[in-house]
């Protein structure tokens, strides 16, 4: 068993006023936060992620001989899927697929 030191009881050493004695009292601020700034900075911070979080998404052909899996199916050359633009990025890079031109009647409508 590990030998203990002898404490001193709790509140020995500190100093007791006497309650008699007059207590210096320091002045208090009060500062106030307009709250609507902040909520509103807040709700723009949000809406900034989850703007930022949500990706443009790109049609892509694949090209052959490859084989790309994309939310766990996979796709063979000349088959199009719709991925987010960081991956196209990242596949047309690699030469896996190319990017599907956007038609005339959509460029139109």
């Amino acid at each position: 068993m590990p030998m203990v030191a002898p404490q001193s009881p709790v509140g020995a050493d500190l100093h007791q006023p006497d309650p008699d004695e007059p207590v210096e009292v320091s002045p208090v601020a009060f500062v106030e936060v307009e709250l609507e700034k902040e909520v509103s900075m807040a709700v723009r911070a949000i809406r900034d992620a989850v703007e930022a979080a949500v990706p443009e998404i790109v049609k892509v052909r694949v090209l052959k001989p490859y084989r790309v899996v994309w939310e766990g199916k996979p796709y063979v050359g000349g088959d199009v899927v719709e991925i987010p633009s960081d991956t196209a990025k990242s596949w047309i890079g690699s030469k896996w697929v190319e990017p599907v031109p956007v038609s005339q009647k959509k460029e139109i409508a």
